[in-house]
């Protein structure tokens, strides 16, 4: 089955109520003469619908003054039209897949979800700067193809359910099994039901402002997921505390208040099923400074070895401007730049590929430390899949390891070892008409940072931009 053909058969059979709320309250939400009157009638013709927005609208989270909010109209009127559409977007979203197949994949993607759309939220607010409802919903539908998937499937996800228990949730283990992977069904959704223009930006690739607190709220919800107490959760509330400009203990009762509130949500919609998916806040009036490691201490990421989004804008410009074979060589230092000063990365290189050995040798690195890499850096390709690096190259796909967040550590070729065990990094090989030329490096062995969501989502842009010039140059 396609994708096209597995979505138009959920879309018809499964799962039309959410499609009709969305496209109902997205075009309401846009018409600026009845769209407060088509709202308030579309609400109120559904009676399970209109008790949750009201529960919701009285809720300390969207309501912190407690004045009551008794009608539709007047919740229209004092939260204003994107709230609401957020409310409804959220309420229809969890009664759609609520009830259906796979329950603990679906709660446990739903709670996840929920705790990345309200600490968006709660970041695009703390640093006062983006369409802050849209970035709710960016989040919150952010994973929608693979909760519809994983809810509406029928043979075709017991599959790939059964492989991906035994491999670990891999984007290219989908598409190997289905011919697409999940993220397709997400940008379907989006385009065709209108469901947010930030959300199709974020699933094409775009990194706009408007993104950022996205994605650094899906990564908050990565590493809270396990609990506050964790060298994880410490280094992750860093990160945050230098995305909004705060010191680490604002950042940490900024997390602690985005748990509360995101409980909250669950239970006013009803959806108590969520709540043993989401992290317990600490109790109020606790000690939140304890839960914070200092930056002095700790390894969280300083906003100046973030991602910088104008290199990497630049970079990716840059490749999207090649266009002739004779351009072709410059490459290799377009790729090195946007890795180590775009992504943040320690350090970078590009090794070729020897035919007459059957090696990938380090030809040019940047970065720190690098003199061993161009020394010492090589390995033989082995087909058949036998290590991580020669599975990458032969399927012709971007890998990356973050071991604080990988179930299993890849397997990487003996002499690569000392390189990369137990540090990040990522890996992009280069195929010319069918032919493997080489591959690029990066990683952070010298910090022993980790991979935040940003980070990746710049090397998939970054991957895509690659491929797209190769395609069009085609060099002999």
């Amino acid at each position: 089955m396609t994708l096209n053909e597995w979505f138009r058969k959920m879309e018809e059979q499964e799962a039309p109520i959410f499609r009709r709320t969305a496209l109902d309250v997205g075009d309401a939400a846009t018409d600026p003469e009845t769209g407060v009157e088509s709202m308030g009638k579309l609400i109120l013709n559904d009676p399970l619908l209109t008790t949750k927005v009201l529960k919701l609208a009285n809720s300390a989270y969207y309501n912190p003054s407690g004045r009551p909010i008794q009608t539709i109209g007047r919740s229209l009127l004092l939260l204003g039209m994107e709230k609401i559409r957020a409310i409804c977007l959220g309420v229809s979203l969890v009664e759609t897949i609520r009830d259906g197949r796979r329950l603990h994949r679906v709660h446990r993607e739903l709670a996840r979800s929920l705790l990345a759309a309200v600490f968006a939220r709660s970041l695009a607010e703390a640093r006062q700067d983006g369409p802050v409802e849209e970035i709710f919903i960016a989040a919150l539908l952010r994973r929608i193809g693979p909760l519809l998937f994983w809810n509406l499937g029928e043979e075709e996800a017991d599959v790939l359910d059964g492989v991906l228990r035994e491999s670990g949730d891999d984007p290219s283990t989908e598409k190997a099994v289905l011919g697409f992977q999940l993220a397709s069904i997400s940008l379907m959704a989006s385009e065709e039901w209108k469901l947010s223009r930030l959300l199709s930006e974020l699933l094409l690739g775009h990194l706009g402002k408007a993104v950022l607190p996205v994605l650094r709220g899906w990564e908050a919800a990565a590493f809270l997921i396990d609990g506050w107490d964790t060298q994880r959760a410490r280094d992750g509330i860093g990160r945050l505390g230098s995305f909004i400009g705060q010191s680490g203990s604002q950042a940490t009762t900024l997390a602690a208040g985005v748990l509360r509130d995101a409980r909250e949500w669950a239970m006013q919609i009803g959806a108590e099923e969520l709540l043993a998916y989401l992290p317990l806040p600490p109790e109020e009036g606790s000690e939140l400074d304890s839960l914070y490691q200092e930056p002095e201490s700790s390894t969280f990421v300083p906003a100046t070895e973030a991602v910088r989004v104008p290199t990497l804008a630049r970079t990716l410009r840059e490749i999207s401007e090649i266009v002739e074979v004779t351009d072709f060589h410059r490459i290799p230092g377009i790729v090195l730049d946007g890795l180590h000063r775009g992504l943040g990365m320690d350090r970078a290189l590009f090794a070729t590929f020897i035919p007459s050995t059957a090696e990938i040798r380090c030809r040019t690195a940047v970065g720190e430390e690098v003199s061993e890499f161009m020394d010492g850096w090589k390995f033989p390709l082995r087909l058949q899949m036998a290590d991580s690096l020669s599975r990458s190259i032969e399927r012709n796909s971007p890998f990356w390891f973050d071991p604080t967040s990988a179930e299993r550590p890849p397997t990487l070729p003996p002499s690569l070892e000392r390189f990369l065990r137990g540090y990040s990094f990522l890996f992009l090989p280069v195929h010319v008409q069918g032919r493997i030329l080489g591959t690029f490096c990066a990683d952070r062995g010298p910090s022993r940072r980790d991979l935040d969501p940003v980070t990746i989502q710049g090397f998939q842009m970054l991957a895509h931009e690659l491929d797209q010039a190769i395609l069009r140059v085609r060099p002999a």
